[in-house]
């Protein structure tokens, strides 16, 4: 049997050019059919990049008002500086506040003292005592 007289396909299995020759417009159809998709994508592709460029733009233009002639690093350093003055301040009114408490908490430390051993050997006075404005008056303390 002749080459002609097989059909189509077979001819096609048996010739390799003609089997290479078919892959290839199997393909090509394939690729026919993904490029519409293709052009879609593109069309997003590019308008999601422009809306980008125009945020950015927008970003610049920001920063550019926001900061001092548009210095990020001079608006950087100036908050550092101040960083470190609030630390200084902290660091003040904590030291501050230490040496004043450690004064006062010793000072009334000693008054409480002082009472209790007023109070443990009897010297307190009864007009101290009862002129006392967190003991009730003397009639109502008074067993009936």
């Amino acid at each position: 049997m002749r080459q002609s007289e097989l059909p189509p396909y077979e001819r096609r299995q048996n010739d390799t050019y003609l089997m290479t020759i078919d892959r290839l417009a199997r393909q090509l159809d394939s690729l026919q059919v993904l490029v519409p998709r293709l052009e879609v994508l593109q069309e997003r592709l590019d308008s999601h990049v422009a809306q980008g460029e125009r945020f950015q733009q927008e970003v610049r233009g920001l920063i550019t008002e926001a900061f001092l002639d548009g210095d990020l690093d001079l608006h950087k350093e100036e908050h550092r500086t101040m960083r470190a003055r609030t630390k200084l301040c902290r660091t003040f009114f904590e030291k501050l506040t230490d040496r004043a408490m450690s004064g006062t908490a010793w000072a009334l430390l000693a008054v409480l003292v002082a009472l209790i051993a007023y109070w443990w050997n009897g010297h307190m006075p009864k007009e101290l005592l009862e002129s006392s404005s967190f003991l009730p008056p003397a009639d109502s303390r008074s067993i009936k």
